[in-house]
């Protein structure tokens, strides 16, 4: 058998996949209109099919135990072909079915009616449809039934999409979409493709929020309502339901520090119709501190009075805390020169005065207000006057100027006998020499050691060159012939170990051999000898010392002897290690920053930046060397450098937007924060600059979503008001088209039972009774269809309603049918007020009082209490009866429409009364929910917002 199939197959397949249904579990809602639509339809067989590209899949089916068959033997194969009702009468009789094996073989089929399911965007997804093994007819009703029917599908098969793609919205936005859903389940598909536009707009608009990476609000001021992005309620660290929505519960969640700053900034707004921008800190409820940038604007209605504010928020709390860290190096490279002993000085190539530890003050005696007003010439006048050679400090001084590269150490006298070493070496950054770095040790006390040495023995004189620690004296030929206490002291060896070349035994195997070759071609050469090397110390330790020997000459001219020292530089070394490491992690704090790092002086010149910059500008190292920082920007920000340089200066800080310009003239957008610091004691502006590219498109695009959000909402507000006439109507047109025939039906059907009561046998009897007994169901449960639809559709009146008079009310209603059971009703006399539509609470509490006589113990009187405790967020009404219970299993399932756990026979009702409940609950704010055993009992709980909180 051929099996046409619809044009744009590959498009249709992927419409339905988009539906995420096929394989999917069975879902209560589906079951129960393919079992309405059998029972409608009077056959034993019902299914809700979907045909993908080899099988057809059933969702729901009743009288049919497999799953899924394959595509060509698929009846609703030739529905999805329709627009409307396809009937075939008896199978074996239509060309296109007669050889299909479900007719030939099991099940047999012979009748078959289907109607197509067609998705919102005029793709047939599959079929409704009914079968029988019989040949079987649909009259003009129950053709329009299985149409109503197919809608339903249709409509719960889109709502059900619309709810996995609304899955990332906040409950806020949940709880409306939700409410809309529910109202457009009668609607055209014309309406589902305007909600499907305008859920894809909403995941858009929280997409870019998310991609920003920043929440948005709006305060209405009138109403007291605040609403909050899905990014915004992360940043806080909340869920919707932990959020009141007002003001005063935003400013709670602001750290009382800054909380009064806040709310007065905002006051402040208010009364100027302006805007605002400012940082705050707010309290998570996990107790965590997070740094918010924040800004809003007023916005004003036709008469310019403030009915909303808008703004943003942004999470800046791993910024504050880079920025946090940075100042912790800057302040741990500072304790570390201030704790060193030496003088530090830093000048610049021109001498100028540009750093200094307080040690340098100290030792030059100078005051403190004297280095800060950079008075150059005085300072090296105070200096000069306390020189015993003025004229030699001053010499070497030109000298190391002219020569930039060039390293020094020398000795400077004082008039009152203070000695001083003085030690200068060129400053690099990136390899530039900028400056010059003087450094001051007090030798006052070793140098007058050392002149007493000199005098008591001669020979230690060429010592002093050798800045002497441990002493050593070799003969002519270069071999240890005497004891040298102070090496046998430091390294445990005994005269007769170091004699000849056993001293070398003390030196580090690795450095063993070198060191006898420097020490031997200096012997051979008769020149000073200088190495490096590792000697064990007598306690086992290796450390690394410099060893400096001297020939002496005799009065013929060769060598005397050789004398030297060793000098222990462990700890030097590894001083210039921790600098080392000290800058290596400089440069990896600064090269990780995510924007660009810089450092410049007071007129813009760069002196230090981060990779990322030169990546960014696409400008060499070298290049960047020789530039400054106005050179990154567009002619027509160029004065933006100036004038932000002399801001952080007069402040200490500044923030702003830059447009940064690459070497090959793109524009990015960054948004700059800047703080003065001070270095050598010049004030330098350090900064930090990220990319905020991103931001801005997610700023525009916000701008355009809000535009159309706002013509959406308009035309669908619209649309739902036509909608809810039409659904009105229809209401009307169930009630009247539908019940009619229902009473005529009994009405035929007693009358006959009457009549012929005499001429029918029991079993045609119990058929008329049995009809009967079927067209009041029937009747009941469009009744309860109807009051189902129409929660919802009236308008909410929420005002202060007394439970106990409702409820008295409703006992007084109930009295004889509890009376007649046998039963009693306690009321508490003490039920609070609470804020709910009259009208609901009549349905709820009517509902849940039926339940209870509806389910009771048949053996035991019954009793129902109705009492209330108060908790958070509301009051909570109970209903506590002594009946059948329910098991936990079945607690979120009587909640759901034609959800029956007993049969009619054994407890009458049609599945909708605790579908009702819940629907006039939730309507009116609340929740609703059962707490039961089976045999104990069940109390059916309803939350709903006190007066008196």
């Amino acid at each position: 058998m051929e099996i046409r199939t619809e044009p744009k197959e590959a498009e249709r397949l992927q419409a339905l996949s988009k539906y995420e249904i096929l394989d999917s579990p069975r879902e209560p809602v589906f079951d129960d209109l393919t079992a309405l639509a059998a029972d409608l339809c009077e056959v034993p067989i019902s299914l809700i099919t979907f045909l993908d590209g080899t099988r057809e899949w059933f969702k729901s089916s009743v009288g049919v135990v497999q799953r899924e068959v394959p595509r060509e033997n698929a009846f609703c194969a030739h529905t999805m072909l329709q627009t409307d009702v396809l009937v075939v009468p008896d199978a074996t009789r239509d060309l296109r079915f007669a050889d299909n094996p479900f007719v030939t073989g099991e099940p047999h089929i012979r009748f078959y009616a289907g109607y197509p399911l067609i998705s919102a965007d005029g793709y047939s997804l599959g079929a409704l449809c009914v079968l029988d093994r019989i040949p079987h007819e649909l009259d003009a009703r129950q053709r329009q039934l299985l149409r109503t029917l197919g809608h339903e599908v249709t409509m719960l098969l889109e709502l059900r999409r619309e709810t996995h793609e609304k899955h990332r919205l906040n409950e806020l936005q949940e709880a409306e979409l939700h409410r809309l859903q529910e109202q457009l389940i009668a609607e055209t598909a014309e309406h589902k493709r305007a909600a499907e536009d305008l859920t894809r707009r909403e995941r858009q608009f929280a997409d870019a929020q998310r991609l920003a990476k920043l929440g948005s609000w709006e305060w209405d001021i009138k109403t007291d309502t605040v609403v909050w992005s899905d990014e915004l309620y992360r940043i806080f660290g909340l869920r919707p339901n932990e959020f009141k929505a007002t003001y005063e519960d935003y400013l709670l969640r602001i750290h009382p520090d800054d909380r009064p700053k806040t709310a007065a900034l905002i006051k402040a707004t208010l009364e100027t119709s302006g805007s605002f921008i400012h940082e705050k800190r707010i309290l998570r409820t996990d107790g965590t501190e997070r740094t918010l940038y924040s800004s809003g604007e007023v916005i004003l209605d036709e008469l310019k009075h403030p009915v909303r504010m808008v703004g943003f928020a942004q999470d800046i709390t791993e910024r504050k805390m880079m920025e946090e860290k940075l100042e912790a190096s800057v302040s741990l490279l500072h304790s570390i020169l201030e704790s060193t002993a030496d003088g530090i000085l830093a000048v610049d190539l021109h001498g100028r005065l540009e750093g200094h530890n307080q040690r340098f003050l100290d030792m030059w005696r100078l005051p403190s207000g004297v280095m800060t007003i950079y008075q150059d010439e005085m300072v090296l006048q105070s200096v000069l006057d306390q020189l015993k050679y003025p004229e030699l400090f001053l010499a070497k001084v030109h000298e190391l100027y002219q020569n930039p590269e060039q390293e020094s150490m020398d000795v400077l006298e004082f008039k009152d006998g203070r000695i001083y070493e003085r030690y200068s070496k060129a400053e690099r950054t990136k390899e530039k020499i900028t400056g010059r770095v003087w450094s001051f040790r007090d030798v006052t006390e070793r140098y007058r050691a050392l002149e007493t040495l000199r005098r008591s023995e001669e020979r230690y004189r060429s010592l002093v060159i050798a800045s002497a620690q441990i002493v050593w004296v070799n003969n002519a030929e270069g071999y240890a012939m005497e004891e040298s206490p102070t090496w046998g002291k430091f390294t445990g060896q005994t005269k007769d170990q170091m004699m000849g070349y056993g001293w070398l035994d003390a030196v580090h195997p690795t450095d063993r051999e070198r060191v006898a070759q420097v020490w031997s071609q200096s012997v051979a050469e008769n020149r000073v000898y200088e190495t490096e090397l590792c000697i064990r110390r007598a306690d086992g330790q290796w450390r690394e010392m410099v060893s400096r020997g001297v020939p002496i000459f005799g009065p013929n001219g060769k060598v005397r002897e050789w004398m030297g020292s060793c000098r222990d530089i462990t700890d030097r070394k590894r001083a210039e290690q921790r600098v080392m490491d000290e800058r290596d992690f400089s440069d990896a704090l600064i090269n990780s920053l995510p924007g660009t790092f810089y450092l410049v002086d007071k007129n813009g010149a760069m002196m230090r930046w981060n990779k990322n910059l030169e990546i960014v500008t696409e400008y060499s190292t070298e290049e960047i060397k020789q530039m400054n920082a106005s050179d990154f920007l567009p002619e027509e920000e160029k004065h933006l450098a100036a004038e932000n340089n002399a801001k952080v200066i007069a402040t200490g800080q500044s923030d702003a937007e830059i447009t940064l310009l690459t070497k090959t003239g793109k524009r990015i957008p960054y948004y700059g924060t800047g703080r003065l610091v001070h270095l050598r004691g010049q004030p330098r502006l350090l900064g930090v600059a990220i990319d905020i590219s991103e931001l801005k498109r997610a700023e525009e695009e916000i701008k355009k979503l809000n535009q159309q959000l706002e013509t959406r909402v308009r035309e669908r507000t619209n649309q739902l008001d036509t909608s809810n006439k039409e659904l009105r109507s229809f209401s009307y047109t169930v009630s009247h088209d539908l019940k009619a025939p229902l009473r005529a039906i009994t009405g035929f059907t007693e009358a006959i039972s009457e009549d012929c009561r005499d001429r029918l046998d029991a079993e045609h009897l119990a058929y008329l009774e049995r009809i009967i007994q079927s067209a009041g169901r029937m009747g009941r449960l469009i009744d309860d269809l109807l009051t189902y639809s129409r929660i919802g559709r009236a308008a909410i009146n929420l005002r202060p309603v007394p439970l106990n008079d409702v409820l008295r009310r409703m006992a007084g209603d109930i009295k004889m049918e509890i009376e007649a059971v046998g039963g009693k009703l306690i009321i508490s006399p003490d039920l609070p007020v609470v804020n709910a539509d009259p009208s609901l609470l009549n349905q709820i509490f009517s509902n849940l009082l039926e339940n209870a006589i509806s389910y009771r113990k048949a053996d035991v009187p019954l009793e129902i209490a109705v009492n209330w405790r108060k908790e958070a967020p509301g009051a909570t009404i109970c209903v506590t009866d002594n009946g059948i219970g329910i098991a936990p299993s079945h607690f979120d399932r009587i909640f759901e429409v034609f959800q029956r756990l007993h049969t009619e026979q054994s407890y009458p009702g049609t599945g909708i009364g605790l579908a009702n409940v819940k629907k006039a609950v939730e309507m009116q704010g609340g929740t609703v929910w059962v707490e039961s055993e089976p045999g104990k009992g069940s109390t059916f709980c309803v939350q709903l917002e006190p007066v008196d909180s």
